[in-house]
């Protein structure tokens, strides 16, 4: 139970409506937005020099010339005379001219071409989630002298949790480089069954020279790394003196209270049986090449050890309480302790309370008094004086029923009506208590016009034959 949220006070006989209202919202928006464009550009230019160069290249090639000659010569007396002529085609120095005009334009033009074509496209997606639930109770405060205070309290949720030791794994991180001045290095993780391949690391040689010279230093290197790694998990790691740990499911994980002196420490693992009790082949599984004499086979034994370490995960290595507040409320009610009407009210209350309880002695002393009753009664039937009988007989003016009553109450059940030891009616009685019989007919009965009927008339139950006669 949490915080107090809200309080109601009731006066004596006030009632009060109260509505809680829950209401949940969620809002979710989705937009999407992409983009296209498509952008050509195109640039073309013609350099002038290149342009004359190319044609009058074509001009020289198309260009042709012919020239014919003759000369004729002829004497007149004292005169003589000389004729000559020639003939041919070639390119006229104006048509050049324009040719070498039209390539300047031509190179001075540039084309520049750029088309742009950009394509937006955008949608969102709105979505509106609304749930309102609401319950609705009235309270009425049914004490007429005291006060009802109502309190509200929020419930919480209390989780558990831990942390908890699940694995255990050893890194090797390499001296040099993966490649040399990267500041890369290679990272190697090795798990509790994979002890020996994390040796083999330290026993192969990455430097540019050899680490341990020979076999007695290489086993000397591999002890301090075995003695390092022991004193670790022995002061962080190994469990002591607690038992080891039994393997099972996660859900059935306990929440002991932590010791003070084990808060530093994980304290959860424990090492596997000795070489005495373990398999000789699996202790000869984990012979480390190079170690030899009493040190390889400490070492052995320690890394065989090692393989079948139990881990407890089931023991949380810290724990602690989470609490979160709840959708849900606790109602808890208080009377006023002090009583909250004048002493007039209090007074009226109490000869109330007398009236009633006078009420109550009068209604068990009237039964009282049945009770006796009905014991005398008893009481006389059995002795033979006072039984019952009946006392009257009245027909209606229609000569169709006839009531008759007895002395005291009789039984439920049917009960017939003799005259003269024949049948003539039967009437059912539902409920006990009744001194009353009534019989009743269809057609009118001219027998009941008869003299010296009470006589001649009783009445007897079916089932228990009790028979009632006329005494008067």
């Amino acid at each position: 139970m949490g915080e107090l949220v809200s309080t109601i006070n009731l006066a004596p006989g006030e009632d009060r409506t109260v509505v809680l209202t829950k209401t949940f919202e969620r809002e979710s928006s989705v937009t999407r937005s992409a983009t296209s464009i498509f952008d050509i550009s195109r640039s073309d230019t013609s350099d002038l020099a290149t342009e004359m160069e190319n044609q009058a290249r074509q001009e020289s090639e198309n260009s042709s010339n012919m020239s014919l000659s003759a000369t004729a010569k002829g004497s007149y007396g004292l005169f003589s005379a000389e004729a000559s002529a020639s003939s041919g085609t070639s390119t006229s120095l104006k048509s050049f001219g324009q040719a070498i005009s039209k390539v300047a334009r031509k190179a001075s033009q540039a084309i520049n071409q750029q088309n742009r074509e950009e394509v937006s496209t955008s949608s969102s997606v709105k979505t509106s989630v609304s749930n309102t639930d609401e319950t609705s109770a009235t309270i009425q405060n049914i004490n007429q002298g005291r006060t009802l205070n109502l309190l509200f309290y929020r419930l919480n949720n209390k989780f558990r949790g831990g942390i908890y030791l699940d694995d255990l794994q050893f890194e090797v991180i390499p001296s040099s480089e993966i490649i040399g001045g990267s500041g890369v290095y290679e990272s190697l993780r090795f798990t509790l069954s994979e002890i020996p391949q994390l040796l083999e690391q330290f026993q192969q040689s990455r430097l540019p020279f050899d680490i341990v010279p020979d076999d007695s230093s290489k086993s000397d290197f591999l002890t301090q790394v075995v003695d390092s790694l022991k004193s670790l998990l022995e002061r962080e790691y190994m469990s002591g003196s607690e038992p080891a740990a039994t393997a099972g499911a996660k859900g059935a994980r306990s929440m002991p209270l932590m010791e003070q002196d084990n808060l530093t420490s994980v304290g959860r693992m424990s090492l596997g049986p000795e070489s005495a009790h373990m398999p000789l082949k699996e202790s000869r599984s984990f012979e480390i090449d190079g170690l030899q004499g009493d040190a390889g086979t400490d070492l052995s034994d320690f890394v065989a050890r090692l393989k079948y370490a139990t881990i407890d995960s089931n023991t949380p290595v810290l724990s602690d309480d989470l609490i979160l507040a709840s959708g849900g409320l606790y109602l808890d009610s208080v009377v006023g302790a002090q009583a909250s009407t004048e002493p007039y009210s209090e007074e009226m209350r109490a000869q109330e309370i007398r009236m009633r309880d006078a009420e109550v002695q009068k209604a068990l002393a009237e039964a009282e008094y049945q009770r006796a009753l009905a014991a005398s009664l008893g009481q006389a039937e059995l002795s033979g004086t006072g039984s019952n009988a009946i006392v009257e007989m009245v027909a209606d003016t229609a000569r169709k029923s006839l009531r008759v009553q007895a002395r005291w109450p009789v039984a439920a059940g049917n009960w017939d009506l003799f005259l003269d030891a024949e049948c003539k009616s039967t009437c059912k009685l539902e409920e006990s208590g009744v001194n009353e019989l009534l019989f009743r007919w269809r057609a009118a009965q001219r027998w009941l016009d008869e003299k010296d009927l009470k006589r001649r008339i009783a009445v007897e139950e079916k089932t228990t034959r009790h028979r009632l006669e006329f005494t008067g």
